[in-house]
């Protein structure tokens, strides 16, 4: 893929204000894209666009939106949705991990994480399904490496991923008529600044063991950088890949757990061990 394949292309990107979302954002920006970022806080997103602008996108605008609200979704997406020029690139990384045993997670919890996880998804693919139609583009949703396997002790997490991955499937197989492509990621850890405290207060109300805490909740995977898992995302939505799983090696530890459950527990609990 050209690393200006995105220039001058429409790309939106959700949950853009911190994190992965970030990233994408300013790696779009150096490629040239008219960005329009979406995050509930309005601060952050501001200096996100700023950022991006000085890294060379041709445009950058944000929407403040809570994309878990249907009703705030329909109204605050509105300019989007009719927009003439169409949508080429719809990049989804709104997401909340979770530490636990699925059993200790309360009900309101699990309400919580499937808005968050599948909901939020749900809604901005239906909001945006007709301008990408328009430029025959491409829906790419971020899940992890927990959509393809379930460890224990990760709480709502792995569940609300694995409904994910099937709406991707789902998607992927439904919009391709329409000329709209859809792609699941599937990442591993990603190297951040709180990496390793983010879940330490919650495994301890929890009472599980601490070391679940950690990325991936302790699995022995490295933690990815995020501006070269970036770049990967942008380079496979450009080649309309199906999905993006990273580190690849995982796809064999899923096909296992299907075809071979009991191996596939007994890997899985070697990895986390």
């Amino acid at each position: 893929m050209s690393a200006s394949h995105w220039r001058g292309k429409k790309v939106v990107i959700t949950g853009a204000s911190d994190g992965l979302g970030a990233h994408l954002a300013h790696e779009a920006a150096t490629q040239g894209a008219h960005l329009t970022l979406l995050a509930r806080r309005q601060e952050p997103l501001d200096a996100i666009a700023e950022r991006c602008r000085k890294a060379g996108a041709a445009s950058a605008e944000t929407v403040s939106v809570d994309l878990t609200d249907a009703q705030g979704v329909a109204e605050r997406l509105s300019g989007l949705r009719s927009a003439a020029a169409g949508i080429d690139l719809v990049i989804h990384t709104v997401g909340k991990s979770d530490r636990g045993m699925a059993l200790q997670v309360p009900p309101e919890q699990w309400e919580s994480m499937f808005r968050i996880n599948l909901l939020s998804a749900i809604l901005v693919a239906q909001q945006l399904k007709d301008p990408l139609q328009k430029q025959r583009g491409a829906l790419v949703l971020i899940g992890s490496l927990a959509s393809k396997v379930a460890p224990a002790g990760m709480g709502s997490y792995p569940t609300v991923k694995f409904a994910l991955a099937g709406l991707a499937q789902q998607l992927r197989l439904e919009l391709a008529g329409e000329g709209i492509h859809c792609m699941l990621v599937c990442p591993g850890p990603i190297r951040r600044d709180d990496a390793g405290e983010r879940y330490r207060q919650l495994a301890e109300s929890r009472g599980i063991d601490p070391k679940l805490a950690a990325p991936g909740g302790g699995a022995k995977v490295r933690s990815l950088d995020p501006v070269w898992l970036s770049q990967k995302i942008l380079a496979a939505a450009a080649d309309r890949k199906p999905e993006l799983v990273v580190p690849s090696k995982v796809r064999w530890l899923a096909a296992i757990s299907q075809l071979a459950p009991s191996w596939g527990d007994w890997i899985l609990r070697r990895k986390m061990s």
